[in-house]
């Protein structure tokens, strides 16, 4: 996600999010009764948002899923939230809100590539908007300096999230609900992402 602006202190509604967000040149996300103006990312955000996308797109090619770039809005119906996550994977039938015929509602995975100024929110507010998603199995994050994907799968929206790190760029990791694999030589390709040699953010047994 690409750094934030909070547009304003007040609290609006959806319906207001949605009238600014046709006549604006930007994009905006819609959480917790406020507007996020996304700034623009770095080349960084921007490499591996499309390798990731591309090596989705190879993978998934001919398959009933496809993915689908950060033009492609997400509504959380639950709590009337909406965002705009870096990759998206959408699988038949789709489905989208009655309240934004612009809104996907049920991705099957979502990518978030990390900032510092963002990260706190990523993993937090957002994680849980996303949560709340029924139709959800994988959670992707990315950190752009160094090489670390975090991997959140679930099987159902009943189960706990199972979360693993992956630090090396010759791991592979598998999203097993799309029947794929992808290594992380081809996520950081052309990225100056450093290899660290111990986990840098949370333990692999949480």
């Amino acid at each position: 996600m690409r750094d934030p602006i909070f547009l304003g202190s007040q609290a609006i509604n959806y319906e207001d999010y949605l009238a600014l967000e046709e006549k604006s040149k930007t994009k905006h996300e819609f959480t917790g009764g406020k507007i996020r103006a996304m700034a623009g990312g770095t080349p960084k955000h921007a490499r591996l948002a499309s390798n990731t996308f591309g090596r989705l797109f190879m993978a998934l090619d001919g398959k009933p899923c496809q993915p689908l770039t950060s033009d492609q809005r997400v509504r959380v119906e639950e709590i009337h939230e909406g965002f705009y996550p870096d990759v998206l994977v959408s699988c038949p039938p789709e489905e989208f809100s009655p309240f934004d015929r612009n809104a996907l509602t049920n991705p099957t995975l979502i990518v978030e590539v990390l900032s510092p100024s963002t990260r706190g929110y990523d993993k937090t507010q957002k994680f849980g908007a996303y949560s709340l998603l029924p139709s959800l199995r994988d959670l992707v994050f990315l950190e752009p300096d160094f090489v670390c994907l975090e991997h959140y799968h679930r099987e159902s929206p009943q189960d706990e999230w199972r979360y693993r790190v992956y630090y090396k760029r010759t791991d592979v990791f598998t999203l097993e609900h799309l029947g794929v694999q992808l290594s992380l030589e081809e996520i950081y390709r052309n990225v100056d992402a450093s290899e660290v040699l111990t986990l840098p953010l949370e333990n692999s047994d949480k």
